[in-house]
């Protein structure tokens, strides 16, 4: 004889269910999806923001200002305009207590990483006031080291077209 299901009766539901190790698994995923959905925003409007810079407003003055997005102005598509830098003044910084330098038409204040260059500090005092384009691709460090990330920390402008 078969048994009869009566709406009163109880039946056992089985539900899901999920290990901790599978639900930490899921929220790792979740954060890691978020994480580069945000880089992939950040860098698209780093990369927007450079292509669409007025050229018309370049001109060799002081430092101006510049809009970039940050968390307490976070719109995509400001501005950023860029300091322009000459010859003349990139070369009156040119000891320890001021080092700039020119690397690929981009100017640098190196000042601050003076004492912490690997190289020591003789070897970085060489390029400041002056272009050091040459010197900082020479080295196998500068291309496989993240010289270049560092670098881009210090950046403060532009050299002035000549």
């Amino acid at each position: 004889m078969e048994s009869e299901i009566t709406p009163n009766s109880n039946i056992e539901q089985s539900s899901p269910k999920f290990s901790k190790f599978t639900i930490i698994l899921l929220v790792l995923i979740v954060i890691a999806a978020g994480s580069l959905g945000y880089l992939v925003y950040k860098s698209n409007a780093e990369s927007e923001t450079a292509t669409n810079a007025p050229s018309t407003s370049e001109s060799i003055a002081e430092p101006v200002s510049s809009t970039t997005p940050t968390e307490s102005n976070p719109t995509p598509h400001s501005v950023v305009i860029e300091t322009i830098y000459s010859v003349s003044q990139v070369a009156a910084n040119n000891s320890k207590s001021s080092c700039w330098t020119i690397i690929d038409g981009k100017v640098y204040d190196i000042t601050k990483y003076v004492p912490n260059h690997p190289g020591g500090e003789a070897e970085i005092l060489k390029i400041c006031g002056k272009d050091g384009t040459v010197l900082f691709a020479k080295p196998m460090e500068h291309k496989e080291g993240g010289a270049s990330d560092v670098l881009a920390e210090f950046k403060i402008g532009k050299l002035a077209k000549q």
